[in-house]
């Protein structure tokens, strides 16, 4: 009787083992079956892809050859004779090649910027902490220009006002600079000071910058300390002012304690 039960629970054993080899072979081919329905699907969809290329360049190749026929219809209507059509032709083509000259030159043109722009970005990024606040740079910003100080923080106006920042005379052609990181807030004309560029520092500190010919910057920019930002002008033998304020959550405070250098020549 012994010997029956052996035999029986081996076969039941073996089945089970058979059992459970059937079921792990079904979920691998299951497996498989759902791998490969993935790959044909995205198949297909490149192909619905490359065809809707497809078409859209046929589109444009069509659109194209219209315009180029109706050019030619209209070269042939003004034509007075068949050398002047081959004529006008040829000065077509010319012209044709001539415009898709200057296109890739353009092209190239923007590429370059675009990469020199990008290239900067990444420059600024690399040296611009805004985890460092401007108030550990107190005494140590650097001048945003090389010249003169004529005007201070406070002094009486003509005007009966008080001046809210400084005045630098500079030299005609002088570089303007950033004298800490931050962002361009605004950059343009604005009222009586003329070219003005706002730098954000955080924290609530902006700089103002006043008086030059030219800024080189557009809003939204990242600047480091120290990167050029405009070019001050000539004001026909006059040395040019640059106006500097330092404000913080929106109050002009006296700039001078915070740059490097504080002696009536502030040239650096």
């Amino acid at each position: 009787m012994v010997p029956e039960i052996d035999r029986r629970a081996t076969r039941i054993r073996l089945d089970l083992q058979a059992l459970a080899e059937t079921r792990e072979k079904t979920a691998a081919e299951r497996l498989n079956l759902n791998t490969a329905a993935r790959d044909l699907e995205r198949q297909r969809a490149g192909i619905r892809q490359l065809m809707a290329d497809r078409r859209r360049l046929l589109d444009t190749t069509l659109a194209e050859e219209r315009r180029a026929a109706e050019r030619v219809a209209r070269l042939a209507a003004k034509a007075e004779n068949l050398r002047d059509l081959v004529a006008r032709l040829e000065e077509q083509r010319q012209a044709e090649e001539r415009e898709a000259a200057r296109a890739q030159a353009a092209a190239r043109e923007k590429a370059a910027r675009d990469r020199a722009e990008a290239e900067r970005q990444v420059r600024i990024a690399a040296t611009v902490s805004p985890s460092v606040s401007i108030t550990t740079r107190r005494g140590r910003l650097p001048l945003p220009v090389i010249g003169d100080l004529v005007g201070r923080y406070g002094e009486n106006l003509p005007t009966g006002l008080t001046r809210k920042g400084i005045d630098i005379a500079a030299r005609a052609g002088g570089q303007v600079i950033a004298t800490y990181d931050g962002k361009i807030a605004f950059a343009g004309k604005f009222r009586g000071y003329g070219q003005l560029l706002i730098i954000d520092h955080g924290d609530g500190y902006h700089t103002l910058l006043a008086g030059m010919a030219r800024i080189d910057m557009a809003v939204g920019q990242r600047v480091s300390t120290g990167e050029p930002v405009g070019l001050m002008g000539s004001d026909g033998g006059d040395r040019p002012i640059l106006y500097v304020e330092l404000r913080r959550k929106g109050q002009p405070i006296n700039p001078l304690p915070w740059l490097a250098s504080r002696k009536d020549k502030v040239s650096g």
